[in-house]
């Protein structure tokens, strides 16, 4: 059944990278980024298969998937900020997190946010 679902998940990121070129590529890595279940593994293996075939080129690619990461990342961060007055007023949230919590991790995130970002 594993050996099924890896088989089916391998031809469906080739064949999405096949059809959609470098823009599949830079969804697919998009969507990982997003915390959506695609392993960027996956995606840039057979990405660099496709370089070895000559149907992509590598600086190219590589850009793109970068770029595909980025994108993710700052889609996360700008929903997160936006909703961040939403969550605290979550039950479920406030039940895991005391409000002294929530503003020793804002302070912090004030004082070193960079520096952990880079090093977290």
């Amino acid at each position: 059944m594993f050996e099924r679902l890896l088989f089916f998940l391998g031809g469906l990121f080739l064949s999405v990278i096949e059809k959609t070129g470098y823009w599949g590529v830079f969804l697919m890595m998009t969507l990982d980024s997003c915390a959506i279940p695609i392993p960027s593994e996956a995606v840039l293996s057979f990405s660099g298969f496709q370089v070895s075939l000559g149907v992509f080129r590598f600086i190219p690619l590589l850009f793109v998937a970068l770029a595909g990461n980025a994108a993710g990342y700052s889609l996360l961060y700008f929903i997160g900020k936006k909703l961040r007055n939403l969550a605290y007023r979550n039950r479920w949230i406030l039940s895991l997190l005391s409000p002294e919590k929530i503003a020793r991790g804002e302070a912090f995130v004030r004082r070193r946010g960079g520096t952990a970002v880079f090093f977290g």
